[in-house]
Order: structure tokens, then sequence, then C-alpha cells
């Protein structure tokens, strides 16, 4: 195994190389067309939410409202070379705990050079995949890599497979940012050469940020000897590769498009900020220049208007230390009702997930003409792509950590983003009762053709006459081709030989206040007792309950039950100690009851 050693430089890009690893990366993605279809719907989604996001800031002002916090779920993957925990690669928890304090004190404008508030916190995920408890740290050994003991990860030299490395431990990257700790980068020995890399977060497969050991943590005092970070040692670069996640660029951007051969900077073009440079109006055109602090800039040869560029914590020089109000204005219309906000990751277990019922066959379509790339409610966006990146189908019925909520007491708006080519069809239905069809009142949503390209179309939802509160309901979407092009009309949500679209189906919790749950179970006269119970628990109603369903904590069915009585005694013996959800249905009526198991 190779020795490594201390990092001594800020920014390691400034010694090593003509691109920082977030232009190498996105170099090699760009040559996907999929990522390029992802990426323009993503500035115009951007664009969109950058002016709403500046009307609702002066509304706030003049209210004297503050902004939303969101919190992003953290999982942190160590792939360590065998050391035992706390030692070499496999860094100590308090060493990445302290990265993530830092990155929460900088985006909140904590910190005596970046006094803007994000209104962002970063927190490690106590929720897996699979809704078990967890530290959202997990550790790997990986060095029966090919490559990874020699090398590290291979980004643009020697080293494992990125794909490889990823594949060991890596969590859906639509609910959680995924951050891979890595022994060395390109065989740089622990030293120069790049520190880490991330791509702007879009949800898509193996998302995230990669990190060397030596720059994951934050002591610029030296307090802790054995944290084996690099001479700065100020989480400098975690802040600055997590600015390219929330999908910023270096404040140089566009001061040479080449991404091979001698480097030549030139001044970046900036006639129009929202589209040209770094996307930030106040930041100013520069060109890329490495380990200085100078009094002017050269593009102009003039002084620095102020410090937002010279100390941009985005830029390379060696002085930085903050951001901007239009970086945080970027970040926030990108962040604002994504998946990763909506995710429960970061939450402890307190609400029994039970996925919806089935109910229709997934397709298999592979275009690029054709396909739904996002869906909104309730301030909630999931984002998606054409049928081939998506391979014609999305079911999300089944994720416990990300989901849309609304309350059933409140009128929404659905919103579907259509593909950016051709006239379109689409179809919405939503399986109220979860009885596996879309087939009763009020489960059609919206079926119309005719859809300019482009579009996004607005849906009322419609509530049936019982709305299943405290329930998770499907949602099912279906798009294709309008039948201009020669394609059949959509005439049911559950067509499986769609021509050029797809389909997608997430899920809606349907939630009310605990007062009005109380008032439905006193109106139904619906009561549980002993409570807690050890062998038996009996249900009882003023009305015929049809039947009874219990789930644990992790949403798993436990128990079911043909009822039809007013009372009924639960054998409740071979269930374990702990706390239970009872979901009765009485007259067309879903409610639910906790108790007790002793």
């Amino acid at each position: 195994m190779k020795k490594l050693v201390s990092v001594v430089l800020f920014f390691s890009y400034f010694s090593y190389g003509q691109f920082c690893g977030f232009d190498v990366h996105r170099s090699e993605l760009e040559k996907n067309p999929n990522f390029i279809a992802q990426e323009k719907a993503s500035e115009q989604r951007i664009k969109l939410a950058t002016q709403r996001i500046r009307t609702e800031s002066q509304q706030r002002k003049s209210a004297n409202q503050s902004t939303d916090l969101l919190t992003i779920p953290v999982v942190v993957h160590v792939l360590h070379l065998g050391e035992e925990k706390g030692t070499g690669t496999n860094i100590s928890d308090a060493q990445i705990e302290s990265s993530i304090a830092h990155l929460n004190s900088f985006y909140r404008g904590q910190t005596t050079g970046s006094t803007i508030d994000f209104q962002i916190e970063m927190k490690l995920a106590q929720r897996s995949p699979t809704c078990e408890i967890t530290t959202g740290i997990n550790r790997i050994d990986a060095s029966d890599v090919e490559g990874y003991e020699e090398d590290g990860v291979s980004l643009y030299g020697n080293g494992a497979s990125e794909s490889t490395l990823k594949q060991l431990s890596l969590w859906p990257t639509s609910d959680y940012l995924n951050i891979w700790i890595v022994s060395e980068i390109d065989g740089n020995n622990g030293g120069g050469g790049y520190q880490g890399y991330a791509n702007f977060f879009n949800g898509g497969s193996q998302e995230g940020s990669v990190m060397m050991y030596t720059v994951f943590g934050y002591d610029p005092t030296g307090d802790n000897t054995d944290w084996p970070l690099s001479r700065s040692r100020d989480n400098s670069t975690v802040v600055h590769e997590l600015g390219h996640y929330f999908h910023l660029y270096h404040t140089f951007q566009g001061d040479d498009g080449a991404t091979g051969g001698a480097y030549e900077a030139q001044c970046p073009i900036n006639d129009n900020p929202s589209t040209d440079g770094d996307r930030c109006a106040d930041t100013v055109p520069h060109k890329r220049e490495t380990s200085s602090c100078p009094d002017e800039n050269s593009c102009t040869s003039e002084n620095w208007e102020n410090d937002n560029t010279k100390k941009n914590i985005m830029s390379y020089y060696r002085c930085t230390d903050r951001m901007t109000a239009d970086q945080k204005t970027r970040v926030r219309a990108v962040m604002e009702g994504s998946s990763i906000v909506n995710s429960k990751g970061s939450q402890q277990l307190n609400q029994p997930f039970v996925a919806p019922n089935a109910v229709c066959s997934t397709n298999s379509v592979s275009t690029w003409t054709s396909g739904i790339l996002g869906v909104t409610l309730n301030g909630v966006t999931m984002t998606s792509n054409y049928s081939a990146g998506d391979d014609g189908n999305i079911d999300e019925t089944s994720n416990c950590l990300n989901y849309f909520e609304i309350d059933g007491s409140v009128s929404y708006d659905l919103e579907v983003a259509l593909s950016f080519y051709n006239f379109q069809q689409l179809g919405v239905w939503i399986d109220w009762n979860d009885d596996g069809d879309f087939e009763d009142a009020s489960e059609q949503q919206y079926l119309d053709d005719d859809i300019p390209s482009e579009s996004t179309v607005e849906i009322s939802i419609s509530y049936p006459e019982n709305i299943p509160y405290n329930d998770y309901v499907r949602i099912r979407l279906i798009c294709d081709l309008d039948d201009r092009h020669g394609v059949p009309q959509l005439t049911s949500p559950c067509t499986s030989s769609l021509n050029q679209g797809q389909s997608e189906d997430y899920t809606i919790y349907v939630k009310e206040s605990s007062t009005a749950s109380v008032a439905k179970n006193n109106v139904l006269n619906v009561s549980l007792h002993p409570n807690p119970a050890k062998n038996e628990v009996n249900i009882s109603a003023k009305n015929t309950i049809e039947s009874v369903t219990i789930y644990n904590v992790l949403g798993k069915k436990v128990s079911s039950y043909t009822v039809n009585a007013t009372s009924k005694n639960l054998d409740i013996a071979n269930l374990s100690s702990g706390i239970y959800v009872l979901k009765y249905l009485s007259s067309n009526a879903v409610g639910s009851l906790k108790f007790i198991k002793e």
C-alpha cells in the first residue's frame, strides 16, 4: 500500500492541471444527450424559480418574514483501505461531523466572511432507504477494488472506476446528498491534484460529491492532531464543491471553453448575467487565477468593485471566504420544492409508511420525443426526464422517504411539466380508496390532448366524497405524443403499449390535523381497549366495521382482519412489544388509531 501524505495547498486545483474536478467531471457528463436535456430543463426551472423567489423576497421583507429553512439529508460513505475506525483513510465520526457543522455555519451566514443566510442546512441521515435507524455514516473497506489501494478513484487518470466504487454504497440521490470519502484521486498520493468534485443536483444516478479524506473536516486551530487533514484544515474544499452540487458555477465560468491541450485563459463573455458566466449578476467576469489575491481584475485592469468575486468561495483565489446574494437566490431556486428537500431521510421515523396498492403494469419505451419532466404538488417537485432517460416508467410509490403530502381540507393545483418537443397528450389519475384501480368517482383528474411542447399543465385536484385521511394513495401520470403524430389517443391509465411516452407513479399522503382525526373517531364512535394491550385488543364502533389492518412503525402490514361487525376482539399475542397503527374501514371512511403492545 502506498504511503499517503498530507496536502500542502489550500485548493489543490491551484497547482495541478487546468480544470478542477467539477469541470472535468462535467465535460464527461455533457457527452450524454440525456444530461444535456436535463440541464436545459433544469435551467428553465431555475429561471422561473428565480423570478418567483425575488418577488416573494420583497413580499417577505415588507411583511418582516423569513425564508423557509431547507434541510438536506446527507449520507457519508467512507471508502477506506481497511484501517481501524478513526485512523488513516477511515476517518472518525467527529471529523465527519465537524465538516457538516462547518458547512451549516457557512451556508447559514454564521462565519466571519460569509454573512448571507441561505436558510439551508445539511443533516446526517437518521432514516435509511429502507426506513431503518442510521447514523448517516457508512464505512466500506474498498481496498479490494481494482486500482483503489494503489491510486484511489479515477477522475481523469489512474485509479479505480468511480462507478464501481459508488456502487459499493449508494443511497437514492433524489432523497440524500451522497458524499464519498476516498483515499486518493487520480493517484495523487493524498497530496496535490484534485481534492474533490461534485456535480449539479438533478436527482440522477450516482450524483453527489467525492472528497479526499484529507479535506473533509474543520479544525483550523489544529486542536485535533489525530485528524489527517491538510494544512489549511478549514473545510473550504467541501464548501466549494457543495456549491457546485447546488448548481453554482465557478466565478470565472466561460474563461476557457477547451477541455484539453494548453490552457489559455480569456475574459468570459457576460452580456447577459442570467445566461452567461456564473449566472450571478453580483460577481464580475474574470480569468481563473490561483493562489493569489490580486488588487486588480486582470480583465479590466481596474480595482475590484467589491470583494464579491475576489473573495468568493467559488473562485480559485487564496483569500476566499464568502458567497453572494445572487448565489443564494440561484441555490434556493434549485433546491426549493426539490425531492431531496422533501425527503424524510433526516427525520426519525414517527409515521408508519404503507405503500399504496399496485394498479397498472409498467411500460418500456425509450425515446427523446415525449416525456414528463416534472410533477409539482404542494410546493414539492419530483423531477424526471424523457422516456429514454426513465426507460418509459417511474414508480416511486414504495419510497418511504419521498412522497407528496396534502391536507384533504385544502384545495391544490397539480403542475405537470411536459417535453420541450412536439405536441403531447396527458392523463392523471388518483386511486383515492386504494382499491387497486382508477375506476371510482373523482379518480380521473385529467385526460386531454393537443398540448403544445414546453407546456406546464395545471390541474385542480378533485377529492372524493370520503377523503382518505391518514392514508397513502397512488397518483398515476401517463403521457404520449399527441394523436396528430399518428399515435393512438390515451384512454386508460393502464395503457401498457405507449408509443413514445412514459408513465409515472408517486405516493400522496393525505394528512389531517390531529383534532380532525380525533373528531372522525368520535363521530364514528370508534375505540380500542385495553390500550396498552397484551394478547387481545377490542375495536368497537357505532356502525359496522368492514375491515381492520395493523401496521408496525416501519409501515409493514403485520395483521389484517375481516370484521363486518360493530365490535371484534383482535388476537395480537404474536406481535412483538411496541407501537402499532390500526387502520379501519367503517361507513366508507378510513380512520386510524394507535395502540401499544406490551
